[in-house]
């Protein structure tokens, strides 16, 4: 989230991470360690971030950084229009940049898709398709996702114990393990995994974006690589 309105897709984040000032939730907060994992997974662009800073929390860091148009602020949040924090961004000039990348939306765990590229409502107000204001589109994580080897756990009783666990909750209807207040239902039916189409849209501004901050060889060296893709994928039987 910034009020630079020139920052409009992670890829646009991710190539000026070096001039811009990333102002975090707490530093144990989870979403400064997700903030720490997309620059682990991004080493060339998110992770090339130098500016970083932690707040004593989410609502003093997105006033900080809708203070100063070189500031950025990134956190984790359910989409509950009835959150003060999106009326807080509003009113403060703010917008949600689409956290959509193809290297987010390829990590895997155990197989499984990490992260799914999601629309998802941030207005009370029912609104067409656009996400400035009132709808994002954003990459969410599944509400439930195990991780951890088995294998590395010490100690063999504490082993079967954990692996008795995962086979425990894999068995376990997903409704089962979500809060069934009304209130939470709707903030989950509000987000929707966007079509493909969609997500190929939101990963091309991204990759464009990056693409453009190459130098000026690679750029006409990957350009001219595409052609010869296309040529060869033109040239196929039908």
């Amino acid at each position: 989230m910034t009020r630079n309105k020139s920052l409009t897709n992670f890829g646009q984040l991710a190539v000026n991470a070096q001039d811009l000032r990333f102002v975090l939730p707490p530093r144990q907060s989870g979403s400064a360690r997700t903030f720490a994992y997309l620059q682990k997974i991004d080493s060339d662009g998110l992770g090339q971030a130098r500016r970083v800073s932690y707040s004593d929390g989410t609502d003093e860091a997105i006033r900080a950084a809708l203070a100063d148009d070189s500031a950025v602020t990134f956190f984790v949040q359910f989409s509950d229009p009835k959150n003060e924090r999106f009326q807080l961004i509003k009113r403060l000039g703010g917008h949600i940049v689409p956290v959509v990348d193809g290297t987010i939306l390829k990590q895997r765990i155990g197989g499984q898709s990490v992260y799914f590229a999601q629309d998802t409502g941030i207005s009370q107000q029912p609104h067409l398709w656009n996400w400035v204001g009132k709808r994002v589109i954003t990459a969410c994580t599944p509400m439930i996702l195990m991780t951890g080897n088995s294998n590395r756990v010490e100690g063999i009783g504490n082993r079967r114990e954990h692996e008795r666990l995962i086979a425990i909750l894999r068995g376990t209807e997903r409704d089962q393990l979500v809060p069934r207040t009304d209130r939470f239902r709707a903030i989950v039916q509000r987000s929707s995994e966007i079509s493909r189409r969609a997500k190929e849209h939101f990963i091309r501004l991204s990759a464009d974006a990056r693409e453009r901050a190459l130098p000026l060889l690679e750029r006409a060296y990957r350009s001219a690589r595409r052609g010869i893709h296309e040529m060869i994928l033109k040239a196929r039987p039908q």
